[in-house]
């Protein structure tokens, strides 16, 4: 076997061996890209969840607001009545 017979089948192992880690850090790519995909929706579908608590929330503090001065006026009201 010459030198440049060598030569070539190092080539070659190096051609294979970079074959390969390329097609394993193009796996590891894909299942990282897989997981941002997941993260994604479920970050949606909180988000989704948060805006009914934060509406919620509005509508009871909307309630207590003029339950506050809604009860005194009744309150008010009647007793001026009796």
């Amino acid at each position: 076997m010459s030198g440049e017979d060598k030569r070539r089948d190092e080539f070659l192992r190096y051609q294979i061996t970079t074959n390969e880690r390329l097609v394993a850090i193009e796996q590891r790519v894909i299942s990282i890209f897989k997981a941002v995909s997941r993260l994604e929706k479920h970050a949606e579908k909180q988000n989704g969840r948060l805006t009914n608590a934060e509406s919620t929330i509005l509508r009871i503090t909307t309630i207590g607001t003029v339950g506050i001065f809604l009860i005194p006026l009744v309150i008010t009201i009647i007793m001026d009545r009796i």
